[in-house]
């Protein structure tokens, strides 16, 4: 039996309707006009860490924008096919191509493995591919790969440890927390049983590790949900039509990063918003 330390997370089951705060305003900004060039490649959508937000199209062309001071660097990656999705990690962007294929800032014995996954998650403790109904956990101190099965989605958070998300034997949807290894840690959050998202998606991941979901829901709107370790739903918000796979964020000053249609194509905008107090 594997021993269970470490675990911060508040055993609680809340209704997903109970809680829901809707935004009373948003304020938009645009931060960046994103290239046609980059959209007609085929644009992945970012990655936030740091004050700095990562965009990525298929062909490897990237923007590093600085939010603070909005500077801006443009470049490229090598690629061998194209990128299907990727994560950045201490500033360095880590890719995942069509032949399931690893690039960038990797450990030189990840670059010879293909796997059946089309997401990619980089952490603390290595990196964890998922998208096939099974994920892959590469730890940094091993050259060991644990395979975990039946895992179709995953987020990974501090220490080790994942969100996931899982349909019960009542159907309605579960938030909870793993190890690494697939080990159930504890149950975080009871969906109530009218919630039944289409396309849903988990992440990124929140500023205080909170779980961050999207999902278009019976009325054909897209929201997202953010959802704490404590077992407390914080937010519900009404999202626009999703125009890349990794099109939204939440910043370290939880305002809104989101990629929406402008009048001259795709913009990356900005969003404070105003929530009810409760």
């Amino acid at each position: 039996m594997i021993k269970r330390i470490h675990v911060f997370f508040l055993i609680t089951f809340l209704s997903l309707f109970s809680f829901e705060l809707t935004a009373q305003s948003i304020t938009r900004e645009v931060l960046l006009e994103i290239p046609q060039k980059m959209i007609s490649q085929g644009l992945l959508g970012f990655r936030y860490e740091n004050n700095h937000v990562y965009i990525l199209s298929e062909s490897g062309n990237y923007i590093i924008l600085n939010t603070a001071d909005q500077s801006m660097k443009e470049g490229s990656v090598k690629v061998s096919g194209s990128i299907v999705d990727f994560d950045v990690y201490n500033g360095e962007l880590i890719y995942l191509n069509d032949a399931g294929s690893l690039g960038g800032h990797i450990f030189s014995e990840w670059a010879s493995l293909s796997f059946n996954a089309s997401r990619i998650e980089a952490c603390s403790a290595g990196l964890m591919l998922y998208g096939s109904g099974d994920a892959y956990y590469l730890p940094k101190s091993s050259a060991e790969v644990v395979e975990i099965k039946d895992m179709p989605f995953l987020l990974p958070v501090q220490d080790g440890f994942f969100w996931t998300m899982a349909l019960t034997e009542k159907g309605n949807w579960r938030a909870d927390i793993y190890d690494c290894f697939g080990n159930m840690m504890s149950p975080v959050f009871d969906f109530a049983s009218t919630y039944q998202p289409v396309n849903l998606q988990l992440g990124p991941e929140g500023p205080d590790n909170e779980l961050l979901i999207s999902g278009i829901e019976e009325n054909s709107k897209r929201f997202a949900i953010s959802i704490g370790n404590n077992g407390r739903m914080f937010w519900k918000l009404r999202l626009p039509r999703q125009e890349a796979p990794r099109d939204f964020a939440v910043d370290a000053l939880e305002r809104i990063l989101i990629i929406e249609r402008s009048r001259s194509g795709l913009s990356l905008n900005r969003w404070k918003v105003k929530f009810p107090e409760g």
